[in-house]
């Protein structure tokens, strides 16, 4: 919903102090902000009709296959629902490793993200609420308020989740990386029930590093521009 019906909430701007929080959420759409060239079509690889993450993920599938980490999870890729599977994980692993290493673009990016999801105004919030409350209350048939109560609840779940990876990022290497090896094998329970020990999801994410270090730092320049002149062109700014 939100990745598609994202002008709902750059419609539901009231004045000035709503914007900052508005432009942010808008630029990473899935049709023209920056999640497009991650999911949808990469601006700098040769084949346009993916996203960059989901390029990079499919090769991972690949590279992990060769050193056996798919059989130690009980997963097979020739199988077509266990390549799903595979690729979701490696989606994951590839945007964890990108955050690490965009700390050689900015390496204050773990302090940024920190003082963003400490913000305390309910700005982003009330936002989501004008913007999505009556379409979440039509598609479940839930009542207002438990629609708001769970639009807060993700709201705010997501806010933690961007502290964490914050401090997490704000540490050195190599602590850094065992930091978010150790948030993502706890996704990796909870999302697909995949118990798995910390020290291979670090592994796993030196072996993602080698598959986008040469080609990330193009492909978000790129990204970077092209959201740029979108965002100009639908009037959005601050």
């Amino acid at each position: 919903m939100t990745h598609f019906d994202f002008m709902n909430v750059w419609n539901a701007v009231k004045g000035p102090s709503d914007r900052p929080s508005a432009f942010g959420f808008v630029s990473h759409n899935n049709v023209w902000g920056v999640d497009s060239t991650a999911h949808v079509s990469s601006l700098t690889l040769p084949d346009h009709t993916k996203g960059y993450v989901i390029q990079k993920a499919e090769t991972l599938v690949g590279v992990l296959d060769f050193y056996g980490v798919w059989s130690q999870l009980g997963l097979n890729p020739l199988v077509p629902a266990d390549y799903v599977k595979c690729v979701d994980i490696c989606h994951d692993v590839v945007e964890a490793v990108i955050d690490l290493m965009i700390k050689t673009l900015d390496p204050n990016i773990g302090n940024r993200l920190v003082d963003s999801a400490r913000s305390s105004d309910k700005k982003m919030l009330n936002l989501l609420i004008q913007a999505y409350a009556q379409q979440v209350v039509v598609a479940t048939g839930m009542g207002l308020d438990q629609a708001k109560a769970l639009i807060a609840a993700n709201e705010s779940g997501f806010r933690m989740a961007v502290l964490s990876l914050g401090n997490a990022l704000k540490l050195r290497a190599p602590d850094d990386l065992g930091a978010v090896a150790a948030q993502l094998a706890g996704l990796a329970y909870a999302a697909y029930g995949i118990s798995v020990d910390p020290d291979m999801v670090t592994q796993v994410l030196q072996a993602a590093m080698l598959v986008c270090y040469g080609d990330f730092p193009a492909e978000i320049m790129a990204t970077v521009g092209f959201v740029q002149g979108q965002l100009a062109a639908h009037n959005i700014g601050y």
